[in-house]
């Protein structure tokens, strides 16, 4: 398959088993991710999410904002909340994809993509530190998440 996903090759019948058609049903989660304007956080991880779509498994995927839900087929997610979460390494982690501008704990091997909604205007008077600053950002992100 090539990089937009256009052209494949069906390594079994060529282009007579109609790979090119073949490949705009597959789900590449970096592909939605490009298209959706997401950060790839750890995109070493891509890799266990393609494969379990190839294999023909489901991913579990905490998205609250459903920004990538309507673009995978549903037979390839299934809705994760915050308490089905794995947040230890286990074999389960490999399947996961955590779409959301919150910070979690979540294994190493879960995919994290991260929408464009974070943005920070900030107002304070003058000489006010920059430690100051950075900590009440830092503080008003974690507990709001």
């Amino acid at each position: 398959m090539d990089g937009k996903p256009n052209h494949a090759i069906n390594l079994k019948s060529g282009y007579i088993g109609r790979a090119n058609v073949l490949t705009q049903k597959i789900a590449a989660i970096d592909m939605i991710a490009k298209a959706g304007n997401l950060y790839i956080e750890n995109p070493q991880n891509i890799k266990h999410i393609n494969m379990t779509f190839l294999t023909g498994e489901s991913v579990g995927l905490y998205d609250p904002l459903s920004i990538i839900k309507n673009k995978l087929p549903k037979a390839f997610w299934t809705d994760l909340i915050d308490r089905d979460i794995a947040v230890e390494d286990t074999g389960m982690a490999k399947k996961q994809v955590f779409c959301s501008h919150r910070i979690k704990k979540v294994p190493r091997e879960t995919l994290i993509l991260r929408p464009p909604v974070l943005s920070v205007g900030i107002g304070c008077n003058r000489g006010t530190k920059y430690k100051d600053i950075w900590l009440l950002t830092i503080f008003s992100i974690y507990d709001n998440t």
